[in-house]
């Protein structure tokens, strides 16, 4: 399954003259998914579900994926924070 991903994402690279760094970053998030991929990085089904879904819906229009951020604990009034 791998190895048919990796073609996969290699044909969609060449046909959109994009770079790994630049799919892994809209596709997952991740910048290095592809060069990780690439040196053998197991994937979940579910990642390969988001990177098929990704591929299928593409539009050169799109906003990348964005992470959500993390939300911060609050701090009582008057505690210092680091």
């Amino acid at each position: 399954m791998t190895s048919s991903l990796i073609d996969q994402i290699e044909n969609f690279l060449g046909q959109h003259s994009m770079s790994p760094i630049t799919f892994g970053r809209k596709a997952l998030g991740d910048p290095h998914f592809v060069r990780d991929l690439r040196g053998g990085r197991d994937v979940r089904l579910s990642t390969v579900e988001r990177v098929k879904e990704f591929m299928e819906g593409y539009r050169a229009d799109q906003p990348p994926f964005v992470k959500q951020p993390r939300r911060h604990r609050r701090t009582a009034p008057g505690m210092a924070t680091a």
